[in-house]
């Protein structure tokens, strides 16, 4: 944990509300914490898109693992799409390229074109020791062999 993560967990345990100027703040405070908003924002995304129809292949491979709706919610399991769909929302929320590449959620392209790092993946959103997300791994779930294509990411 940061020490501003302490801070305000310890804060939160003992029930104090922290003043909103935090002269202790890090240059990387700032960019942390629209990291943790990207993945926040990411995590949703993910979540309801296993839910839609074009994720029949994912409902499907989570029927056969035997998960269940409480399961896939209590950890926020999810799937990822096609090219360049959660580079497009995020981009629409107002996340820069650069935070995106930061994130390490979207890549660009050899065309210029930014792509999307995760695609026809079940979802699994990394948490920390304060619940927030920090990383995502992804299962893939078609049968290619592809060695450039890991089961795992």
């Amino acid at each position: 944990m940061t020490f501003n993560e302490s801070l305000e967990l310890l804060a939160e345990r003992a029930g104090i509300k922290l003043p909103e100027n935090k002269s202790f703040d890090d240059p990387n405070t700032k960019l942390k914490e629209k990291l943790f908003s990207i993945y926040a924002d990411t995590t949703i995304f993910y979540h309801e898109r296993l839910y839609k129809p074009l994720a029949k292949i994912a409902q499907d491979y989570v029927k056969k693992r035997k998960l269940n709706s409480a399961t896939l919610e209590q950890f926020k399991i999810g799937y990822s799409g096609e090219t360049n769909e959660l580079y497009t929302f995020l981009h629409n929320k107002g996340y820069s390229d650069k935070e995106m590449e930061i994130a390490e959620l979207c890549v660009k392209g050899k065309d210029g074109k930014y792509y999307d790092f995760f695609r026809r993946r079940l979802m699994f959103p990394i948490m920390n020791v304060s619940g927030k997300v920090v990383a995502f791994g992804g299962r893939k779930l078609d049968d290619d062999d592809n060695p450039k294509n890991p089961k795992y990411l």
